[in-house]
């Protein structure tokens, strides 16, 4: 397994990684209806777009394997008000087909953006995780993640969907040391 930067071919795996991933973790939080109805095409078209923006900041990495595409990442800045963006990174989404869960490519996706976040500059990361999430709250927690405190309500939506209301909770880890 390998991981690399994202192309633009990319995006329909992406997407169904994106969308079965979805079904899985918030089949207890979401209702059948809402995760019945996600659409796998317009949200390879959102991530087609994102792979090709012009913002370097901003980047997907993709976990590969015999198969193929198996795992997702997408970076960028912080976008929350309480951080400086020229200071703090953040990972935006990180998703792991179902199928190949337990094989160590979460923990592959996230140490590639910590080294991404460390060339960048960035002193801290954050994320933020719907608070019901418990696998996806253990897994940060096991690889040394940390909440800070901060919570909020919002909608659980891919960018352009409307979603149902969740509380997220958000983790941060220090990038170097002393932080």
């Amino acid at each position: 397994m390998s991981v690399r930067l994202a192309t633009a071919e990319d995006a329909a795996a992406i997407a169904g990684i994106h969308v079965r991933t979805w079904r899985a973790a918030y089949r207890d939080i979401l209702p059948p209806a809402t995760l019945a109805a996600l659409d796998e095409s317009r949200r390879a078209q959102l991530w087609r777009c994102r792979v090709t923006a012009p913002d370097p900041r901003h980047r997907v990495l993709v976990a590969v394997d015999g198969a193929g595409v198996v795992g997702f990442l997408y970076l960028g800045p912080t976008g929350d008000p309480d951080d400086d963006a020229d200071a703090v990174g953040q990972v935006l989404a990180l998703h792991v087909d179902p199928d190949a869960g337990g094989r160590g490519i979460g923990r592959a996706l996230l140490r590639r953006a910590v080294d991404e976040f460390t060339r960048s500059g960035y002193r801290t990361a954050t994320l933020w995780v719907v608070e019901g999430n418990v696998g996806a709250r253990r897994f940060y927690e096991r690889a040394g993640w940390s909440t800070d405190g901060a919570s909020r309500r919002e909608p659980l939506a891919a960018e352009g969907e409307t979603g149902e209301l969740v509380t997220v909770v958000r983790y941060r880890v220090g990038l170097v040391p002393g932080v």
